[in-house]
């Protein structure tokens, strides 16, 4: 395959390329076959615009883009085999696509003091939020999302939780049990799946949020806003005095996101025995979370957070961070001179 060839293909698909001539002619240089010249092109392309993205959400982009006919699961195999290739070549980084979270677990350990050093020189933070006037925790439907929304949550310091199906009592008792403990508004929010087991699992886990933090939710919808108890009734089982209200919203997906973003629609299943009550509810529309372009989920996680933060408090809280951290640095070069000399 060379450049001139590539072009022609990817002009007959109506794909005006954004990517160097430098990329392409790298492209061109890997041992593919057919077709996958102009999927790679394709996908890396949209991997360029829209990472860190789940491997799914990189497969309806390509979809949309108009490469496959529809979401069926070979044309997903194909495109992972290749991004996989793509990936151990070198032509897209391994972290512009993101998976389920996997951890190795090992005990911190340095080299030396100043090695230790510079870990904590780089780790300190401020919690911004213990001084803000409410409290924020994002939760997602899927590990692999988390990826796509941790650039945003990490940069303002909020609480992430993946969700992973349905959640057990011991999973939520910690959260719920450090929501008890929060002494101000406390704003959740939600991204997950419009589907039937999408709404179900998020219903579950407001009912055991309420349930072990002892505060009731109240659901906020883009149009308004109403009680929405979870699992106790207002005004009963609540046993503190002066409990904060938990307020809950549903960030993505939302029935307006299929036409604002043209989604890829796909079919209830009968089968599912949520399904009769969510097509009573919302209809026979459905989709996945990842169809959504991540550069939208990511501006909309953004913006949710930033309501909460008063801009001049966030600025000063900033400014004493860094003053903070000053002070630390000359700790720390104390520390090390010391350490140093006793070596």
């Amino acid at each position: 395959m060379n450049v001139g060839n590539l072009l022609t293909s990817l002009d007959s698909l109506g794909w005006e390329t954004g990517l160097t001539v430098e990329s392409l002619e790298r492209l061109c240089e890997l041992p593919l076959r057919g077709d996958s010249f102009v999927l790679a092109a394709i996908a890396g392309e949209l991997a360029v615009q829209c990472h860190p993205i789940t491997l799914r959400g990189l497969f309806y982009r390509v979809v949309s883009a108009g490469f496959f006919p529809d979401t069926s699961k070979p044309y997903y195999t194909k495109l992972q085999r290749l991004l996989s290739s793509l990936r151990e070549f070198g032509w897209i980084p391994y972290e512009w696509i993101v998976d389920n979270l996997r951890a190795t677990i090992k005990p911190s350990s340095w080299s030396g003091l100043d090695d230790f050093a510079d870990t904590v020189r780089d780790a300190y933070r401020k919690d911004f939020w213990a001084e803000l006037p409410s409290y924020v925790h994002v939760f997602v439907e899927k590990d692999a999302m988390s990826g796509v929304i941790e650039p945003v949550t990490s940069e303002l310091d909020v609480s992430l939780s993946p969700v992973r199906g349905y959640v057990s009592d011991s999973y939520v008792h910690s959260i719920g049990k450090s929501f008890a403990t929060i002494d101000k508004p406390i704003n959740c929010f939600y991204i997950g799946d419009f589907d039937p087991s999408g709404f179900d699992l998020e219903r579950s886990l407001r009912e055991k949020i309420e349930k072990h933090s002892n505060k009731p939710i109240v659901c906020k919808l883009n149009d308004g806003e109403h009680a929405m108890p979870g699992g106790l009734p207002l005004g009963e089982g609540f046993h503190s005095t002066g409990t904060s209200t938990i307020t809950w919203k549903r960030l993505a997906l939302n029935e307006s996101d299929f036409d604002a973003h043209n989604l890829i629609e796909l079919g209830v299943k009968k089968s599912d025995t949520r399904s009769k009550a969510f097509i009573a509810e919302h209809g026979t529309r459905c989709a996945e979370v990842d169809a959504l372009d991540p550069n939208v989920i990511r501006q909309r996680v953004r913006d949710a957070i930033m309501q909460h933060v008063p801009t001049d408090q966030w600025e000063q809280l900033k400014q004493i961070e860094q003053l903070e951290k000053e002070s630390w640095e000359s700790t720390l070069g104390q520390f090390t001179t010391v350490g140093g000399s006793q070596g």
